[in-house]
């Protein structure tokens, strides 16, 4: 039995701990510096709903998400945490393209976060609740981003 929940595990599924990358598991913990130099770690968006976004200025998709993505910011303000998470790029490139988003972004320049999560397409968007489970995994926003959000802050 216990070589079947480390299979789990390996498998993105939930090991004894509940972390792992599918929804309803603790997210993986990370710590970043942001495109600023300060550090941040995934225990400063505990409390709330957070959105993570994983991205790369060399992504068409990653850009057409920024304005939804700032939209969210715009309606929840600090009621929700949303933070990009820029996978393995210079800070210059990173930057560059930063400058369009009203939230901040940190640096994964070895994509050690991007690995943690199994990022294999982006954008990747991450959805937690307050207490750091995923309430959705996808490539962008989903639907109804507003829905699940104030489902999430009713729950607070």
């Amino acid at each position: 039995m216990a070589a079947l929940g480390a299979l789990l595990a390996g498998c993105g599924g939930t090991g004894a701990s509940g972390v792992g990358i599918r929804e309803g598991n603790l997210a993986p913990s990370f710590s970043a510096l942001s495109l600023e130099g300060k550090a941040v770690t995934s225990e400063d968006l505990a409390g709330k709903p957070s959105v993570i976004v994983f991205w790369a200025s060399w992504c068409g998709p990653c850009r057409a998400e920024v304005p939804h993505i700032n939209e969210l910011v715009d309606s929840y303000g600090s009621n929700v945490n949303v933070v990009g998470i820029n996978l393995g790029e210079a800070p210059a490139a990173a930057k560059q393209m930063a400058s369009s988003m009203q939230y901040p972004s940190l640096l994964d320049p070895q994509s050690s976060i991007g690995t943690s999560y199994r990022v294999s397409t982006i954008p990747l968007v991450v959805i937690l609740d307050g207490e750091g489970r995923i309430r959705y995994r996808g490539t962008g926003l989903p639907r109804q981003p507003h829905s699940l959000i104030d489902g999430l802050l009713g729950d607070s």
